[in-house]
This record gives structure tokens, C-alpha cells and sequence, in this order.
């Protein structure tokens, strides 16, 4: 158990991000709809609602990072959706959630 006289009970504990990716798979480094048809972007949301903050009072949504509203760059990535995340960690989330295609290292394409 945490030790409350040195933990560390900032605001950044009750706060959280909702990471989804996009409707698309890299192949031969072009960008190709995804075959699963699969929509990430549904399942963030519904993971946002009512049903977490009743359960978990104390924590809110505060950020989300939707991989649809970022442009692909010539190496068929998105640097800024890279940044933002890695911003709002660095802000200070206590959780990240992430819908989409990925691996144990890797997440999207």
C-alpha cells in the first residue's frame, strides 16, 4: 500500500486519456482501409461514458487522442498523434486506454 505521507496525491491520478486508432492498415507503405472495418473510434467512446466515471468517481476523461483527426505523413505515420500522447502522459494521467491494432511493442501500424 502507498505510503500517503510521501505519495505523491497531485490531480494527475484522477485523470485519464482515450487513445483509439484510425480506419486504416499500412501496406507497401501506402495507407489501405482497414479490411476488419473495424471502428476503434466507437469503442473509445463508448468506454468513456457513464458507466467508468460511476464506478470510478474520483477520475475523469480528460483527454483523448483520436488517431482520425491526424494527418499521415510521407512515412505513413502520424508524428503529432505520437506527440500529443506523450504530451498528456507527460501532464500527468494516471491511466491511458487504448482501442485499435497493435502488438506488446507496437500500437497501430
Amino acid at each position: 500500500m502507498e505510503d500517503p505521507a510521501v505519495a505523491d496525491l497531485g490531480a494527475w491520478r484522477n485523470r485519464g486519456v482515450l487513445v483509439n486508432d484510425d480506419d486504416k492498415q499500412v501496406d507497401n507503405n501506402k495507407p489501405v482501409p482497414d479490411p476488419l472495418g473495424t471502428d476503434h473510434r466507437d469503442a473509445s467512446e463508448k468506454s468513456r461514458g457513464d458507466d467508468f466515471v460511476a464506478q470510478w468517481p474520483v477520475h475523469s476523461i480528460s483527454e483523448k487522442v483520436n488517431l482520425l483527426e491526424y494527418p499521415l505523413n510521407s512515412l505513413c505515420q502520424k508524428p503529432e498523434a505520437r506527440d500529443a500522447l506523450i504530451n498528456d502522459i507527460n501532464n500527468g494521467m494516471s491511466f491511458v486506454n487504448y482501442f485499435g491494432h497493435g502488438s506488446p511493442s507496437c500500437w497501430t501500424d
